[in-house]
């Protein structure tokens, strides 16, 4: 490098250095809250050049434009959040009471179907259905409800159907093989009640059932061992 172009290398950062070192002068005089006229008027008078001046002046003010105000973004995104927040709040509080309003109608439709008030108990289950059809509980409740009515080929399509939308239930199989047992079909009826026992080997309605169903069958050996089984259940509960 020759001698000019390094004269003028270490010029150059020198001004650099200066120029930083005004800046940041002229930003510590505004946070003081001197004002911008007497800060002027104050580098003029140790020589600085009004046009220099300004120029400092601009590229303060230029980044301070490109650069919003924290607390603002953070009171943007506070709001944003806090939206969010509520608008989550209210559609799990929306989704909450659907349930439990499904609920509530699917457990009156039950009272309703033991006590022989169908229609009314069917009107609570339409009702269910139109609040969440994906759900399978209203579906078993109407299988329920035809069972009772000795309706079994109803109650077989709507307790395959909550079989079909919710985890296998063995109080649904258990209606499921009861139905079929009395329509004289003792394969399927059998074999629903076998799930519904595997699921819940104490559940001693359905022991009974199948011990029917395979008398019914003429299979005498396993409805004797079920009605065994449906005894020793009965009398350890007692």
């Amino acid at each position: 490098m020759s001698l000019e172009n390094k004269d003028e290398s270490i010029y150059k950062e020198i001004k650099i250095k200066v120029d930083r070192d005004i800046i940041e002068y002229i930003k510590k005089q505004l946070i003081k809250g001197i004002s911008k006229d007497e800060i002027k008027n104050a580098l003029i008078k140790v020589g600085h050049e009004h046009d220099k001046i300004e120029q400092y002046f601009s590229l303060i003010e230029g980044k301070n434009k490109k650069h919003p105000n924290f607390l603002l973004f953070l009171l943007i995104l506070f709001v944003i959040v806090s939206v969010i927040s509520v608008a989550l709040n209210f559609i799990l509080y929306k989704k909450q009471d659907l349930v439990i309003r499904y609920d509530e109608l699917v457990y009156a439709s039950k009272d309703l179907c033991t006590n022989g008030e169908y229609e009314k108990a069917f009107k609570k289950l339409n009702k269910a259905v139109e609040l969440n059809e994906k759900r399978g509980f209203a579906f078993a409740m109407y299988g329920y409800c035809y069972v009772l009515q000795e309706k079994y080929e109803e109650a077989i399509i709507t307790l395959t159907q909550a079989t079909k939308l919710d985890a296998p239930n063995p109080l649904h199989l258990y209606w499921i093989g009861v139905a079929y047992c009395n329509l004289n079909n003792y394969n399927f009826g059998t074999a629903n009640l076998k799930r519904s026992i595997e699921l819940n080997p104490n559940l001693i309605e359905s022991h009974k059932s199948i011990s029917e169903c395979y008398a019914k069958a003429g299979n005498q050996e396993e409805a004797d061992k079920h009605l065994k089984i449906a005894s020793m259940i009965a009398s350890i509960d007692s």
